[in-house]
């Protein structure tokens, strides 16, 4: 029988909260990119919304969503190798130019065992993510997963969004992260969103569209239109909107693909007759 999917808390990130949000935890972090750090705080603060702040280690998944990853750290990474050759290329820059870093840090200051995974698109990482998470925990793979979707700013990229637009860069928007804590149905009394679906479709599409996202529509349960103007807003838009706990059915479409995510009203559930 497969378990219901529970939605616990869902929180944004930006740079300025980081510290805040992973009190001493921020020493352990002191060599992260933006990249990795804005994704564990993110996870930390989640759980810390639902009131785990130590999740059950083996019984807790994680799975990580991005596009482009610690971009900015690769750049770093081969200008070392281009200035100094072999012998002079970073070796930390290197370990976290991988886009699974960051989870193998949140793995490690959350002392998370249970299944772990990075998930990679250019179309929509989060709700792949959220898709992944919800096969694991409704076929008994884990109790509870910590979804997180990570993009960080990057120079080039906003120069490349710019040429391929033909207009003055207007920037890529800043380094953003988003978590999302669910879990299997069994706490009692506590009212809660049911995830009910999470659906992505791809479709070869212009690299272009991809970067620019012109193409790119999201309906919200309020039935208002977004045109996203660069990676990481969608997941930012559908984040704040279940913060302001609106549920309901939301879809995006693009030239590239749709993807949907259903979270249904929450219920109460009460123990007795």
């Amino acid at each position: 029988m497969m378990e219901s999917v529970f939605l616990r808390s869902a929180v944004t990130m930006d740079l300025n909260r980081c510290a805040e949000a992973l009190g001493q935890k921020t020493r352990m972090l002191r060599r992260a990119d933006d990249m990795i750090r804005l994704a564990a705080a993110a996870a930390s603060l989640a759980c810390k919304e639902a009131g785990r702040d130590a999740p059950c280690p083996h019984g807790t998944g994680l799975v990580v969503g991005t596009s482009f990853g610690a971009i900015e750290t690769n750049f770093r990474f081969l200008d070392t190798l281009d200035q100094g050759g072999e012998g002079q290329a970073s070796p930390t820059l290197f370990s976290h130019s991988v886009h699974n870093a960051a989870a193998g840090y949140i793995s490690r200051l959350m002392d998370i065992k249970g299944p772990t995974a990075t998930v990679t698109s250019f179309a929509w990482p989060l709700i792949s993510a959220l898709q992944h998470a919800l096969v694991s925990i409704s076929s008994g793979g884990c109790e509870r997963a910590i979804v997180v979707a990570a993009e960080v700013q990057s120079p080039l990229l906003d120069e490349a969004r710019a040429r391929m637009k033909g207009s003055p860069s207007e920037g890529g928007g800043p380094s953003r992260a988003v978590a999302w804590l669910l879990d299997r149905e069994g706490h009692q009394g506590e009212e809660r969103p049911l995830l009910d679906k999470a659906d992505v479709s791809e479709r070869c599409g212009d690299p272009v569209d991809f970067l620019t996202r012109e193409s790119e529509e999201i309906t919200t349960p309020q039935g208002t239109l977004h045109h996203p103007g660069h990676q990481g807003e969608y997941m930012i838009i559908l984040t704040e909107a279940v913060m302001r706990k609106e549920f309901g059915r939301f879809v995006m479409k693009a030239d590239f693909g749709e993807a949907e995510l259903v979270l249904k009203s929450p219920t109460i559930e009460r123990s007795g007759p």
